[in-house]
C-alpha cells in the first residue's frame, strides 16, 4: 500500500501519491475541449499540516455532479500526482489511474481539522498577505450594485463589490464575472460568509481587499457552524460557540 503522505510533505512531480484529507470546498465540474476533450472538478482539502487543491479528471468528476462528495468528509485520495499550479502552490491531480474513498473506515475524524484552524482574521491582513490567499469567515455589512464592463476582445464581465466584516475588522470584498451570478442569489445584509481561497490584493486606495473569482469558494453559514477557540473569548462576544 502506498504511504500516507501529510499536505506538507508535498512537493510538484511526485507520483503515486496517497493523501487524506477533510473536504472544505467543492467547485462544480466544468468540460473543456481540444484534442483529448473532456471533464474536470475541484476540491480543497486539509489536514493538520496545510490546505491542498485537488483536480479530478473525467470519470473521476462523477462524483462531485452526482452529489457524492460533500464539504466536511473526509477523503483518502489514493495512487495521484502532484503538479505546480500557476501561483507556484502544489496541487494534487487524480486520473483514470487513481482511487477515491470517502469516509474511510481506518481513519480518526478527529484528526482531521476543519476550514477554521487555516482561516485568517480580518484584522491580521497585513501587506504581508498582498497577492497570497486567504480563508476569511464574517459579516456582510454593506452592500453596492453590480456593475458590468467591457473586456478588450469587446466581451462583458461583472463586479461586486460589499463590505466584510468580523470582530476584529472590515474589509471591501471584489466578486468577479461568473462568481457575481452565483453570490448574487443569497448576499444580503448581516449574512454570515465562508470565504476559500480568496486573494488579498491592494485597493484602488489606501488599504487591501479581497478578490472573489472561479477559484473561490464562497457558502453561507450560521452562527452555530462556528466554533470557537477558548484563547480567542473575551468579554463582550456574542453568539459564541466552543467544543
Amino acid at each position: 500500500m502506498t504511504p500516507t503522505l501529510s499536505i506538507g510533505d508535498l512537493v510538484p512531480s511526485l507520483s503515486d501519491v496517497s493523501i487524506v484529507g477533510r473536504v472544505v470546498a467543492v467547485f462544480p465540474s466544468k468540460t473543456f475541449d481540444g484534442k483529448r476533450g473532456g471533464r474536470f472538478a475541484g476540491l480543497f482539502i486539509v489536514d493538520e499540516s496545510d490546505i491542498l487543491r485537488v483536480v479530478l479528471w473525467n470519470d473521476k468528476t462523477s462524483l462531485i455532479d452526482d452529489g457524492k462528495m460533500k464539504v466536511g468528509q473526509i477523503i483518502r485520495f489514493s495512487h495521484g500526482y502532484t503538479r505546480e499550479d500557476r501561483g507556484g502552490r502544489v496541487e494534487l491531480h487524480i486520473g483514470e489511474k487513481s482511487q477515491i474513498e470517502i469516509n474511510p473506515r481506518d481513519i480518526q475524524v478527529k484528526d482531521y481539522p476543519t476550514i477554521r484552524k487555516f482561516k485568517t482574521k480580518i484584522g491580521e491582513i497585513t501587506q504581508a498577505h498582498r497577492n497570497k490567499k486567504v480563508n476569511v469567515t464574517g459579516e456582510v455589512k454593506g452592500l453596492f450594485s453590480v456593475s458590468t464592463f467591457a473586456r478588450k476582445d469587446s466581451s462583458s464581465g461583472k463586479v461586486m463589490r460589499f463590505i466584510l466584516s468580523d470582530e476584529t475588522d472590515e474589509i471591501p470584498i471584489v466578486v468577479w464575472n461568473e462568481k457575481v451570478d452565483e453570490l448574487d442569489k443569497i448576499l444580503k445584509d448581516g449574512i454570515r460568509l465562508q470565504i476559500v481561497n480568496a486573494k488579498v490584493k491592494k485597493a484602488l486606495g489606501e488599504g487591501l481587499e479581497i478578490h472573489v473569482d472561479t477559484g473561490t469558494y464562497v457558502e453561507a453559514i450560521t452562527s452555530s457552524d462556528e466554533l470557537s477557540k477558548i484563547v480567542d473569548l473575551k468579554e463582550g462576544l456574542d453568539h459564541v460557540n466552543v467544543e
